[in-house]
C-alpha cells in the first residue's frame, strides 16, 4: 500500500509530514543533549575561581553535547538527501523511519552515560551500538526506498544509488569496529571515531560530476 491518493497522483502532503515530524524528533533529540549540561552549585560568597574550577570540571559534558550534537546533525544531513530522492511512500517506510527516529531520540543517553563514565567498555558499547543502529537503519531506509525503484523515480542512476549505499556505510561500520576495540581498549574504540571526521570532513563532497547524471 502507498501513500497515494484515489486519483492515483503521489501524497506529496504525506510525505512532507513524514519529513517535518522526523525533522521535528531530531531536533528534539539535539536539544535534550544540552540538557545534561547543568548549572554548577556553589556556596554563596565562593570566590569567582570556584565558579571557574566547576565550570571548567564540566568539560566531559561539553565533549558529549559537541560530539553527539555533529553526529545527530550528519545522520540529519544523511536523512535530508536521502529525501531528496524518495518521491512516495507506503507502510513500509513509515515504520522504518519511526525505527530511525527511535536510535536517534535515544541517544541523549548513551552520551550523557559515555561522558560521565568515559571509558569504560559497556558506556563506549551502549554509546557506539546506538549509532551504529541508527546507521543501519538509514541504510534499511535507503535500500528499501531504492529497491527496483519502489519510492523513487524510475531514471534515478543507479550509480547514485549504490554511491549513496556506500557513502552511508561508512559510519555504522566504524561504530561497529569500535565496539570490537572496546572489549579490549575502551579508550582506543573511542579514537577510533576520529576515523569519521577525516571521511566527513574531506571526503563528504564528490566535486566532480552531479552523480545523478552517472550510469
Amino acid at each position: 500500500m502507498t501513500g497515494q491518493t484515489n486519483d492515483e497522483h503521489p501524497d506529496h502532503l504525506g510525505l512532507e509530514r513524514l519529513v517535518f515530524f522526523s525533522d521535528a524528533v531530531i531536533a528534539i533529540a539535539i536539544t535534550l543533549l544540552v540538557l545534561e549540561i547543568k548549572v554548577p552549585e556553589i556556596e554563596p560568597g565562593s570566590t569567582g575561581s570556584e565558579l571557574t574550577r566547576q565550570v571548567l570540571a564540566l568539560w566531559p559534558k561539553y565533549l558529549g553535547f559537541l560530539t553527539s550534537f555533529w553526529v545527530i546533525a550528519f545522520y540529519w544531513l544523511a536523512h535530508h538527501r536521502t529525501f531528496r530522492f524518495i518521491r512516495d511512500y507506503d507502510a513500509g517506510l513509515l515504520r522504518i523511519n519511526l525505527l530511525v527516529l527511535f536510535f536517534i531520540a535515544f541517544v541523549p543517553f548513551p552520551t550523557a552515560l559515555l561522558f560521565e563514565y568515559p571509558a569504560q567498555w559497556i558506556t563506549v558499547v551502549l554509546y557506539a551500538g546506538t549509532l551504529a543502529a541508527i546507521g543501519l537503519s538509514m541504510l534499511w531506509l535507503w535500500r528499501y526506498a531504492t529497491h527496483n525503484h519502489r519510492l523513487v523515480e524510475p531514471s534515478l542512476s543507479p550509480f547514485l544509488i549504490r554511491s549513496t549505499f556506500n557513502r552511508m556505510l561508512v559510519t555504522p561500520a566504524v561504530f561497529l569496529v569500535s565496539i570490537l576495540v572496546a572489549f579490549f581498549n575502551p579508550g582506543l574504540a573511542m579514537n577510533c571515531w576520529l576515523i569519521l571526521l577525516l571521511f566527513f570532513f574531506v571526503f563528504r563532497t564528490n566535486r566532480s560530476l552531479p552523480v545523478e547524471t552517472r550510469k
